[in-house]
């Protein structure tokens, strides 16, 4: 919930680099859950972290 009224609030005052982050942590959840290749899925992992640590700084 938290993730969505702070995108809403970046998007609101212009700043649209949350829209990026939101729509790349999908990518990398939606790698990890399907990805029938373990190469894949750790792509998938690495993706939530760096976005993860890319919106924390």
């Amino acid at each position: 919930m938290a993730g969505i009224l702070s995108t809403w609030w970046w998007n609101k005052n212009t700043i649209h680099i949350s829209s990026r982050s939101l729509m790349d942590i999908f990518l990398g959840l939606f790698l990890v859950g399907f990805a029938p290749v373990l190469p894949v899925d750790f792509a998938g992992v690495f993706l939530v972290g760096l976005v993860t640590t890319w919106i924390r700084i």
